[in-house]
């Protein structure tokens, strides 16, 4: 069944219980219930975004009577043969692989095959002890910038622990009209990369 290793944010791995997609029998058959999907999907939305994007270079695969995560191989997505086949049938689909989490150059090379944009995701980013991929100014130009995620909480500047709200406060903070009486941030965030 699906799933992920362990990781930072479940040391059991996540189990996610639903089959595992049939690669071999897809692609026999031209990936027409992919393409069915995406078509439907590209006439509704103005644009798609692919959660889990990892997994069509390889994915995590856990046997169906486990009671969790940990135990798990990881074997070949469809890669590009997928890919190939959407882009013959929506060519410039306006698509959006979502990137997030550990991964291997195998995905790296994926999403620069299909020349999907990635995320970003902010709240990431605020991390006093380093420069972040998620920090706004370091986002590559081919890249969707989020605040958060469905995993992340909302309230990501005004909650969490005191060093991530200092590091975030900068990027929330702006001088404000003396009017206000509110106290405006001393530094303002680095000029974001052209």
């Amino acid at each position: 069944m699906a799933g992920v290793p362990p990781d930072y944010f479940s040391e059991n791995g996540q189990l996610w219980g639903n089959p595992l997609y049939d690669w071999a029998a897809m692609e026999k058959d031209g990936y027409g219930w992919w393409l069915s999907r995406l078509g439907h999907a590209l006439t509704t939305y103005d644009a798609v975004r692919i959660d889990h994007f990892r997994a069509f270079a390889s994915y995590w695969a856990v046997d169906a009577q486990a009671k969790t995560a940990k135990v798990g191989q990881w074997l070949p997505g469809p890669g590009m043969k997928l890919f190939d086949k959407v882009f013959e049938v929506y060519p410039n689909a306006p698509i959006i692989a979502e990137d997030l989490g550990v991964f291997g150059e195998d995905v790296v090379q994926l999403l620069a095959d299909t020349g999907f944009p990635g995320m970003k995701v902010v709240q990431f980013g605020f991390d006093p002890n380093g420069d972040s991929s998620h920090m706004p100014h370091n986002a590559e130009k081919n890249s969707i910038n989020y605040v958060g995620t469905t995993t992340t909480t909302p309230c990501w500047a005004g909650c969490g622990r005191p060093v991530k709200q200092s590091a975030a406060l900068p990027w929330t903070m702006r001088a404000l009209p003396a009017t206000t009486g509110a106290t405006a941030a001393t530094k303002a965030p680095p000029a974001a990369r052209s």
